[in-house]
């Protein structure tokens, strides 16, 4: 179905369904393109599944990225194998504004002979405004992984041990800088079918960070609130997720 498909290198196809729809996941902050295999066995559809590999993360041997518009630049070089069918955007965290800004790259300056997404799934995200003028990814190593502890992602063990912990410090901070400048780009409203799920005992994204989506799309935003889950139910209560993903590519 997709040539030269051992050559990519920013996106890897977790599973392959036969059928002639592609679901992309787009990873959260520090996360890469296995952080999704598990949700991948448990879905019911027979799509084929990809993630996009963030550059330097997990098997990546791409330099790391901390800007948003060099990241798509990127991600436009290959996503074209992608989009020869329907194809339907998956982002978590950090994804949903990466996932979201890829559309939008490809509603402006379409590739010739691909298939737009017309569907975006957000999965505990925080609309890019909201970090307008921070500078979390400058903060002084002790205080970055305090704020990193908040999303309950890393094992305890990790924050103890500074080889690991100065491992994963320039991921971060990348991703944090990609955010940043998510943040400082023109709101031009999407026009998408689009579908967000957020837990109410989220600690990092509050209710208000992701009613701020609203003004990035021309159609309403179909919110799904859990009212018992954290900021990474995906691998917490993953139920949750495969039962909502189910439910949004069938309809």
């Amino acid at each position: 179905m997709f040539r030269n498909i051992d050559q990519l290198t920013l996106f890897k196809q977790i599973k392959n369904g036969g059928e002639s729809v592609n679901l992309v996941f787009f990873p959260y902050l520090g996360g890469y393109a296995n952080s999704f295999y598990e949700i991948a066995k448990k879905l019911d559809c027979n799509c084929n599944i990809w993630s996009a590999m963030p550059p330097g993360h997990g098997e990546s041997t791409l330099p790391l990225v901390d800007d948003i518009d060099r990241l798509i630049d990127l991600y436009m070089t290959e996503v074209n194998y992608l989009l020869d069918c329907k194809t339907i955007f998956v982002g978590y965290s950090l994804g949903g504004v990466i996932a979201y800004h890829l559309l939008q790259r490809l509603k402006h300056d379409p590739l010739v002979g691909v298939t737009v997404p017309e569907k975006l799934l957000i999965m505990s995200s925080g609309a890019p405004i909201n970090f307008k003028n921070t500078r979390i990814s400058r903060l002084p190593d002790k205080v970055l992984l305090e704020n990193l502890n908040k999303y309950e992602a890393l094992p305890e063990e990790v924050f103890m041990n500074d080889y690991v912990a100065k491992y994963l410090l320039p991921i971060f901070r990348a991703d944090y800088s990609i955010l940043e400048s998510a943040a400082k780009k023109k709101i031009e409203p999407l026009d998408v079918d689009v579908s967000l799920i957020w837990g109410m005992q989220d600690q990092v994204v509050k209710l208000n960070f992701v009613l701020q989506w609203e003004q990035y799309f021309t159609e309403p935003v179909k919110l799904t609130i859990l009212p018992t889950s954290k900021h990474m139910f995906i691998h917490e209560e993953a139920e949750h997720a495969v039962n909502w993903i189910n439910k949004r590519i069938s309809v």
